[in-house]
């Protein structure tokens, strides 16, 4: 399916027939989801498929969205095999997980068979029964099969918010770092050592001003030298 139609045609699926899903879908699947993207191609991302009558059950202790499937897929990432962002520790492996989740469930609507993100379930129960999974975050479980004949999108799924918001420099600060030839991460950092001055009460304020005027100082001189800003 073409993807520009694919990504409006997907909803999630809440009734699912008992007709068996075939192995070279399951495996079309699989590959769509393992070429995701990863934050620095690390992969700690780990997708479990339940097919058997006993892992099954065991999947619908943990959840009771099962919607009559026949296949079961769980994606999961371990923390310490995922990137961590420098700046503030962010770990990544939930992102990549997310990433990786959601082609896969591109890729079940894709293949004619359809599928909700459960994301209500007790990751302890299944990490009980299925120790291979003990060390990783368990963020999403994939009911798959094919749409009962009565399957439609919820009401909710074309309720949409507006998501989107253009940021800009306002004020003094819009014209100041408005030239083509700022080096861009010293600008923005000067800009933020000003705006949280400003932010600051009065009292605490005054403290700030000198590293203030020092950053906007060096912003001044390597603007006229054409060099990046210390900061």
């Amino acid at each position: 399916m073409e993807y520009g139609k694919l990504v409006f045609d997907r909803y999630s699926c809440r009734k699912l027939t008992d007709a068996p899903v075939e192995q070279e879908k399951i495996d079309y699947i699989i590959r769509c989801a393992t070429s995701a993207p990863t934050a620095v191609n690390y992969q700690p991302v780990r997708i479990w498929v339940a097919k058997s009558d006993e892992a099954k059950r065991c999947i619908a202790e943990s959840t009771r969205f099962t919607f009559g499937a026949g296949v079961f897929m769980v994606v999961g990432a371990k923390a310490d095999g995922a990137w961590v962002r420098p700046a503030d520790s962010e770990n990544f492996a939930v992102v990549d997980a997310s990433i990786v989740a959601t082609q896969l469930m591109l890729a079940i609507h894709d293949c004619g068979l359809r599928s909700t993100w459960v994301g209500k379930f007790d990751p302890q129960v299944l990490k009980a029964v299925f120790p291979e999974m003990k060390d990783y975050n368990l963020i999403a479980i994939f009911p798959i099969g094919y749409p009962a004949p009565d399957a439609e999108p919820s009401d909710r799924h074309s309720q949409r918010k507006d998501i989107v918001a253009e940021i800009y420099l306002s004020g003094v600060a819009k014209s100041v770092f408005s030239s083509d030839r700022l080096n861009g991460q010293g600008s923005c950092r000067a800009l933020a050592m000003s705006n949280c001055a400003k932010a600051l009460p009065t009292d605490a304020s005054s403290k700030h001003l000198n590293t203030e005027f020092f950053i906007m100082s060096s912003f001044s001189a390597s603007l006229a030298e054409n060099k990046p800003v210390a900061a």
